[in-house]
């Protein structure tokens, strides 16, 4: 219900183009590194209960992609759709990664419940949600490595890709196009 009031306030105060503008500033933040620091924002959040922080129509959409791709253009000039869609998706694993992982620390959060509920009436065994939940800080820890990891890698993945776009020759347009079609391209 929140959702659709708080897109409608990031459109109308420009909070997407105000996000994009400060992050082509800040030289020594990559894409990468923001989206890393993105992930471990989302899961300390998650982490203290604090879900409905972030989210792709939230927070992701809105503010995070667009950031992501001020840092990226910055870094390699202008996106191709194939990059910018990169780019993009690498916002959403970051903040579904962050939440996943995270939530689960959370003793108060409905998969711990679920969790020791079953077992209890399943199994006659008594679960303590914390346990649970602490036990859930080493898996939440190493994703947050991997995924911080592959989040680092984007920037090389990108300066790949931005090499193979500009290695690829432009297409000249075809006999049969009228100079509408061409101009439409």
């Amino acid at each position: 219900v929140g959702v659709l009031p708080a897109r409608g306030l990031i459109g109308r105060y420009g909070l997407h183009h105000q996000a994009r503008t400060r992050i082509g500033k800040l030289r020594g933040l990559t894409t990468g590194r923001l989206l890393a620091s993105y992930l471990l924002i989302r899961q300390l959040t998650a982490a203290v209960g604090l879900n409905a922080i972030g989210g792709p129509a939230q927070a992701v959409r809105p503010i995070v992609a667009p950031m992501s791709e001020a840092a990226a253009e910055r870094s390699h000039g202008p996106l191709s759709e194939r990059m910018r869609e990169k780019v993009r998706s690498y916002a959403a694993s970051a903040d579904t990664v962050g939440l996943f992982f995270g939530e689960d620390i959370f003793v108060a959060i409905g998969s711990i419940l679920l969790i020791t509920g079953f077992v209890d009436t399943t199994y006659h065994l008594k679960l303590d949600p914390l346990q649970i939940a602490i036990w859930a800080i080493p898996t939440a820890i190493c994703a947050f490595l991997v995924h911080g990891f592959r989040m680092l890698r984007l920037d090389g993945e990108l300066g790949r890709m931005a090499a193979e776009d500009a290695l690829k020759p432009v297409e000249p347009p075809a006999a049969s196009q009228t100079t509408d079609e061409v101009a439409a391209r």
